[in-house]
This record gives C-alpha cells, sequence and structure tokens, in this order.
C-alpha cells in the first residue's frame, strides 16, 4: 500500500518522509363597450375587484429572506495548549457546553488521544487530556446522544488498516469515561459520516477500500443507541457512492454535502442531498441545491434551520477558505450564500456548532501542513420582515420589524430523552441559569430554538421541547388540518417574560393552544424567513404548550387564521353584495302583455 497523507484521501501520493506534511502533486481533478351601454358594467367591474380580492387573500404574503451572518474568526486556545502539536482528521462534537475530540492524524499515522475543553461565547478554554481510544482514529465519525459518545470505523494504524470497530463512552465535564466495544459496523469503514437524533445514529458513505486509489460505498446504516451502546445496524443505500462528505441532521432530515463520487481522476461532486430520519431509518433521498463548488472534506453543521460549511477541497487541485451557508428544511436545502472565510485555506478540520457558535479545530493548509490553530465564530440571526394592515377607514400603513437573536445571555445546553415520550419523534430537555433576565436553548434533536428574555428567575430554568410531527397533540382537539405541524414546549422554574420561538418548517403562521380557553392563539411578532418561523409567547403560557405552525386548511376557531386575510374576505363579499343590490335597482325593460 502506498502511505497517504492523513485521512489517506487517494488525490495525494507520497514521495518523501516530508511528503507527510507536503503533498508532492495532486493527480486528481474535477465538475367592452357594449358593456359599457348597459348597467352589466358595474356589475362587472365589481365582480372583477372582488375577485382580485379573493386572489389576494389567497397570495402569501413577500417577505425578505433572512440574513444569517458570521462574525469575525477568532483565535482561540491551540490544539493541546501548544502551537506546536497540531492535528488533522479528528472527529470533534459538542455536549453540555464542552467540545470533545477524538483521534486524528500526525505524522507516524492515526493517534488515539482524547482531548477535551470547554467552550463559551469566549472561545475555547484549557484543552485536558482524557480517556485514550483503544485504537488509532483517523477519518472515522463520532456523534454525541444523550451524554454518551459513539465512535465508528475508522483508520487504526499507519499501514492503513480500517476497522468496522464501534466504541462508546460516557462524557461530562470531567472528560471522557471508560471506553467499551459495542456492536460492530456491518463493513470495514472510514471517511464516513455519522449524526445522531432522537436516540438513533444514521452513518452515510464512506469507504470499505483499503487499496489505492480506494472506491466510495453506498451504504447508509442507522441504529439505535442508548448508555447500553450501539443496538443492530440496519441498512439502505444512497443513490451514489460517496465517501468524504459531511451530514447533519436537523428537524428529521439528514443532509449530506459534498464527497468523492468515484475514484481519481473525477472523484470530486457539488452534491447535496437530503432525507428524512426515523426510527424506522432513513427515507427516500432527494437531490438539493447543488454546493457552489465542488467539495469533499469540507465540515459542515446545522444550527437554527441552517446548515453552515467551511472549508474543504475543491475542484480537486485547490483548497477553500471560503464558508457557505443555506437554509434546511422537509423540502431540501435553499439557496447557498458566502459569509465570513476561514482565515485559511482548510481541509479535514472538525467544526461542531454549540450554541450560536461554531468552533473549528485543526485541519491542514493548503501546503498539507497539519495545523495547531483553533478559531471559531458567531452565529447572528438577523430577520426583516415587512407587513401591512388596514384599518377600518380603508388607509394602509407599512411597519418592518427586525428580530435579531445571538448568544447573548445564559445559555440551556440541551440532552435528548431516549426515547422520546408516546406521540413524539424527539424530545430534548435543557437545563441553563439565566443571565440578565435571558435564557436560551438550542434543541437540534426537535428543531425549536427557544430565546427568553425579560425574565425575573434567577435559579435552574429547565426548557423540555418535543416534536409531535402531524399529528395533533393530547389536549388540543382541534385539527388544524394538513399542512400543520405541531410542537410542545414546556418551561419551568420560570414564570414571567418572553419566549421567542423558532421552529424550521416552512410556514405561514404560528399559534400555541390555550388551555384554559380552550382556543388557539396568535404568537405576536411572528417572523417567516426562508424555512424557520419565529414568535412570541408569554413564558407564561408554556407550561407544556401546545404549538402549531404551518398554513391550516381549516379556520382556527371559526375564524381565518390571517387578521388580515379575514378583513380582505368581508371587503370581497361586500363588494359581490353591492353588485347585487345594483344588478336588482336597474331599470327593467317593460315587456308588454
Amino acid at each position: 500500500m502506498v502511505p497517504q497523507i492523513q485521512g489517506r484521501p487517494p488525490e495525494f501520493e507520497i514521495h518523501a518522509t516530508w511528503s507527510r506534511l507536503l503533498p508532492i502533486y495532486i493527480t486528481a481533478t474535477a465538475r367592452s363597450r357594449k358593456l359599457r351601454s348597459t348597467g352589466v358594467h358595474t356589475i362587472a367591474v365589481l365582480t372583477f375587484v372582488a375577485f382580485f380580492v379573493v386572489i389576494m387573500i389567497a397570495a402569501p404574503v413577500a417577505r425578505p429572506a433572512s440574513a444569517e451572518t458570521l462574525g469575525s474568526w477568532t483565535s482561540t486556545t491551540p490544539w493541546e495548549n501548544s502551537v506546536s502539536t497540531g492535528i488533522t482528521g479528528e472527529s470533534c462534537a459538542t455536549y453540555s457546553g464542552y467540545i470533545y475530540c477524538v483521534g486524528g492524524f500526525l505524522v507516524g499515522g492515526p493517534r488515539s488521544g482524547v482531548y477535551y475543553a470547554p467552550i463559551s461565547s469566549s472561545g475555547v478554554g484549557t484543552w485536558t487530556a482524557t480517556t485514550s481510544y483503544p485504537t488509532g482514529f483517523d477519518g472515522g465519525s463520532c456523534a454525541i446522544s444523550a451524554g454518551y459518545i459513539y465512535c465508528v470505523g475508522g483508520d487504526t494504524d499507519s499501514a492503513g488498516d480500517y476497522t468496522k470497530a464501534v466504541y462508546y463512552a460516557s462524557i461530562s465535564s470531567s472528560g471522557v469515561g471508560t471506553w467499551t466495544s459495542t456492536t460492530s459496523y456491518p463493513i470495514i469503514i472510514a471517511q464516513e459520516s455519522c449524526a445522531t437524533s432522537g436516540g438513533y445514529i444514521y452513518c452515510v458513505g464512506g469507504t470499505a477500500d483499503e487499496s489505492y486509489p480506494n472506491t466510495p460505498s453506498d451504504a447508509v446504516e442507522y441504529a439505535s443507541v442508548s448508555s447500553s451502546g450501539v443496538g443492530a445496524w440496519q441498512t439502505s443505500t444512497l443513490p451514489v457512492v460517496l465517501a468524504g462528505e459531511s451530514c447533519n441532521i436537523s428537524s428529521g432530515y439528514i443532509y449530506c454535502v459534498g464527497g468523492d463520487t468515484a475514484q481519481i481522476p473525477t472523484p470530486y461532486s457539488d452534491l447535496v442531498l437530503y432525507a428524512s430520519v426515523s426510527s424506522s431509518g432513513v427515507g427516500t433521498w432527494t437531490v438539493t441545491t447543488h454546493y457552489p463548488t465542488d467539495i469533499t472534506y469540507s465540515s459542515c453543521g446545522t444550527y437554527s434551520g441552517y446548515i453552515y460549511c467551511v472549508g474543504g477541497f475543491i475542484d480537486g487541485s485547490s483548497f477553500a477558505s471560503a464558508v457557505y451557508y443555506a437554509p434546511v428544511s422537509s423540502s431540501g436545502v435553499g439557496t447557498w450564500t458566502s459569509t465570513s472565510s476561514y482565515p485559511g485555506e482548510i481541509y479535514l478540520q472538525s467544526c461542531p456548532i454549540y450554541q450560536g457558535y461554531i468552533y473549528c479545530v485543526g485541519g491542514q493548509n493548503y501546503l498539507g501542513f497539519i495545523q495547531s490553530g483553533v478559531y471559531y465564530t458567531s452565529i447572528s440571526t438577523s430577520v426583516t420582515s415587512t407587513s401591512s394592515s388596514s384599518s377600518s377607514t380603508s388607509s394602509s400603513s407599512s411597519s418592518t420589524t427586525t428580530s435579531t437573536s445571538s448568544a447573548a445571555g445564559g445559555s440551556a445546553p440541551c440532552a435528548p430523552v431516549t426515547p422520546p415520550p408516546t406521540g413524539a419523534s424527539a424530545q430534548d430537555t435543557c437545563t441553563g441559569t439565566p443571565a440578565g433576565g435571558s435564557l436560551t436553548a438550542v434543541s437540534t434533536d426537535t428543531g425549536i430554538t427557544v430565546s427568553i428574555t425579560g425574565t425575573s428567575a434567577t435559579g435552574s430554568v429547565t426548557i423540555t421541547s418535543s416534536d409531535e410531527s402531524a399529528a395533533p397533540p393530547s389536549g388540543a382537539d382541534l385539527n388544524l388540518g394538513t399542512g400543520t405541524t405541531y410542537y410542545d414546549v414546556k418551561v419551568s422554574g420560570a414564570v414571567d417574560g418572553t419566549a421567542q420561538i423558532c421552529i424550521s418548517p416552512t410556514a405561514a403562521t404560528m399559534q400555541y393552544y390555550d388551555s384554559t380557553s380552550s382556543t388557539w392563539v396568535s404568537a405576536s411578532n411572528i417572523v417567516v424567513t426562508g424555512a424557520q418561523i419565529c414568535g412570541d409567547i408569554p413564558v407564561s403560557a408554556l407550561t407544556g404548550t401546545p404549538i402549531a405552525a404551518g398554513t391550516p386548511t381549516v379556520p382556527i376557531n371559526g375564524v381565518p387564521e390571517f387578521p388580515v386575510a379575514s378583513g380582505l374576505a368581508a371587503t370581497a363579499i361586500g363588494i359581490l353584495a353591492l353588485a347585487v343590490f345594483l344588478k336588482m335597482r336597474a331599470p327593467r325593460k317593460l315587456v308588454p302583455v
């Protein structure tokens, strides 16, 4: 076997010891007047106007897209607290205010070291060594669920031997516990991408071919995860072979970006695929908006209804510092937009997202040098919407509302409830302490972000969010019709303030169920952008409150869902009534008898 640079991408052939750090060359490339004379004219005009108003009722209100910008990238504590020691090909994940990184590659082969550090809006704290992985681990994939980390496959030694071994361990503020072997992957694997959601782990693609050049796989595997390890793996397939892609889960869907789709010399792809995920496995894969360039070995993450991708190897001949983001939803991935570039060209780094911040660790630069740098940046969500209202005097006014959310205030780390309760496809419990009257919980499993402001609570606050899917929740017996998704949010430990609820289906309105009056109530300050809707609900109402989002096909308590729509409908009915009245009063030609 020809030795290769970390991650063993087949693009790089090694011709000298220094080529562990510096690739010698790259072998891959990418890819009517008559009416006017009668009384009918007036009726026709009025009828046309009424028809126009009815069309306006049905037409959606246009809203500008949001700008999910990144702040400036900032250097923070380097890998192993030293600028002289780098790492690449490691797998990092975040949980409860900490980042955990497993394995990686340095000159000499795959590493077994495991490090963790606290993370915050100030960056990454001191790195601490914790329980080592049982073998070398390079190019494998790790994911966290409910306080445990699960790591799959990888390259284990300098000979380039892949493994089907799967290990798991508990994680906490004290580090990583003892690693335990669990159900093996069905095949030896490396360069795959795994993600967890709702008590399951889903692994996509990779390669089981240890030869050079290797061939990507079309395998998709999923299994249950728990404190007892990984359950039996179940297999499905991708529509293409894929390796070196980056996959993430948001609100019940998995999104996979880029990757190698064949052996060299033409392996690179701008392909983006998505599919639903559930306890039944992975649904049908669909091609969605392509990435702006061919890309492999990028690192992507999802947050609050958007996906962010950093760096990568592009076009078979160059490397990227570009960062792109796009909205994600049940309809796929929206338009990709460029945002703040990474400080340098980078690939094979690991960039998990936590509470509105992206943290990127290590990787290799355009010369192949392994990096010690760790950088982070904030995700700032700025959404602008324009709404129009009509008064009884038929004059109209427009107002523009700008809502900005950030990671300011206290944060409430989330952990999934496994298995979720009956009727919920996913549930997270998030606990934290408000700071300055504010507390934010971002539930990646349910796709719900809760941002509390103006609360007087100073102690521990727990926010429980559930994805109830398309079934009306218990206690809210009014089915709002197709096109509606249901959620549940409960706040304990705070009784005042306002909660901005942001969820990620394509929706036109948000309602919450008032169990006292047994009615659906519209959330205030509703802002819709792309695949996300946000609305304000009093904290006092969030006592396990069903929330509906969508475009309901039946009235809510007999009243149309849009206040503007009800006014327009009344206007249309009035115009039609006037038309009939004028028709009845029109002079009639007497017919002799």
